[in-house]
């Protein structure tokens, strides 16, 4: 929206900001989804290598 000038106010929180608010609320919010992307993919992985040294089918059975 801020790229394109078609800017209208709906769910998007950097448009209720300032302006000079509105970029840096921008980034703030890519980088917080990249660290919870990260973060959520990394305890998956975690989980399922520990699964299969320990044996374990990823349904929960033996």
């Amino acid at each position: 929206m801020l790229t394109t000038g078609q800017v209208t106010r709906s769910w998007f929180l950097a448009l209720h900001l300032p302006q000079h608010l509105q970029w840096p609320a921008v980034i703030a919010m890519i980088v917080l989804g990249l660290v919870l992307l990260t973060t959520g993919l990394s305890i998956g992985l975690h989980h399922l290598v520990r699964s299969w040294r320990d044996g374990i089918e990823p349904d929960g059975g033996p």
